[in-house]
């Protein structure tokens, strides 16, 4: 018998829906606990409930713990006036009711966090992790796609700065990302807000591929943990409003640059 947000879950085939309203950077960091959990309860078909500015990105399509694939739901920070408890809370207690009724069971990944996210996550999900490496799945459709536009730029060896967070108070400076491509001796590839892919695989794999990082606290970060990319420079402000602590990197040698 399995246990999610305290509550007994059956072994047998289930539909599961999983509330998670973070990042992509939190995603990276839920995989441990999604792998543990779907090792335990091979039967259940987990769908997971998210807000656009996640699913849009494809990180959730054909992942093998996420069998289900995604449903929408408002964003608990943009659509209530960043106000994210009293959202989660609405999308709990009135959306996910109204509009997620198919599912046997439904958990919910809300809490703030008291310790590194990658536990926290294991300890909402009620699962004990074996490993706690994280997950990135990247198509082999992405892979070729890559193969092609590198080909193409005559690009064989590069570098890749990651500058814009979804908080700006994590973005890089500008003086440091002149300096960092200053620095570089290979062509150096920008990914910003005004340089996306739509596809967040194909960022994966820039970054499985390039030989130096620099990023800030992002998705990109945790990519880089997950990807084991020890040429990593990570940018972050020492006054930000959360602990450090609770999402740097675990897996991987990395130097920081750190502002004020």
């Amino acid at each position: 018998m399995g246990k999610a947000n305290g509550e007994d879950v059956k072994e047998n085939s289930m539909k599961i829906l999983i509330f998670f309203p973070g990042g992509l950077g939190d995603f990276l960091m839920f995989t441990p606990a999604l792998r543990r959990y779907t090792k335990e309860n091979p039967n259940h078909e987990i769908t997971i409930a998210t807000h656009k500015n996640n699913y849009l990105t494809h990180i959730f399509d054909n992942h093998p713990y996420i069998k289900g694939g995604y449903v929408h739901t408002p964003h608990p920070w943009v659509d209530y006036n960043e106000n994210y408890i009293a959202g989660c809370s609405d999308i709990i207690d009135n959306y996910l009711p109204k509009h997620c009724n198919k599912f046997d069971s439904v958990i919910n990944i809300v809490k703030l966090p008291n310790m590194h996210k990658i536990y926290k996550y294991a300890q909402e999900m009620c699962v004990s992790l074996v490993t706690d490496y994280l997950d990135v799945f990247i198509p082999n459709e992405i892979v070729e796609t890559v193969d092609k536009d590198l080909k193409e730029k005559g690009i064989d060896k590069f570098n890749l700065i990651h500058s814009v967070s979804g908080n700006p108070v994590k973005n890089i400076p500008k003086h440091l990302q002149e300096m960092f491509k200053q620095e570089s001796n290979v062509p150096v590839i920008a990914i910003n807000k005004s340089n996306p892919h739509e596809n967040i695989n194909y960022t994966f794999e820039l970054i499985k591929r390039a030989s130096k990082l620099f990023v800030c606290d992002s998705v990109c970060m945790h990519a880089a943990d997950a990807l084991k990319k020890e040429n990593t420079i990570i940018f972050r402000k020492e006054n930000v409003p959360w602990e450090w602590n609770y999402v740097k990197p675990l897996h991987i040698k990395y130097k920081e640059v750190i502002s004020k």
